[in-house]
């Protein structure tokens, strides 16, 4: 299963990617939305794993961008990855498309 990871964090990107590949996942790890969205254009994935706060780029930019790729774009999975547990980030998680929250 690949999954492309967004998370600024050196840190944090590190310990999801090694967590998720010690599970046998194929994972992408990006540091912005931008280097994601371009791998996303290119190959095709399983699942989207990215956190609520990015530089660059918001992450509900790169969920919307996500969605207009096409039909089976809308269909991958998108985690979002928050410390957060207040109710507006986490409603605006959902309003942009996630499917779960981390």
């Amino acid at each position: 299963m690949k999954t492309v990871i967004v998370e600024p964090s050196r840190l944090c990107l590190r310990l999801i990617t090694n967590v998720l590949t010690s599970c046998q996942l194929d994972v992408g790890p990006y540091n912005h939305g931008q280097e994601a969205l371009d791998r996303t254009s290119t190959e095709r994935h399983d699942m989207n794993c990215i956190s609520m706060y990015l530089p660059y780029m918001s992450a509900t930019d790169v969920c919307k961008q996500i969605s207009e790729m096409g039909e089976v774009y809308k269909k991958v999975p998108i985690w979002m990855i928050t410390s957060k547990d207040n109710l507006a980030t986490l409603e605006k998680a959902w309003t942009v498309g996630a499917t779960d929250i981390l």
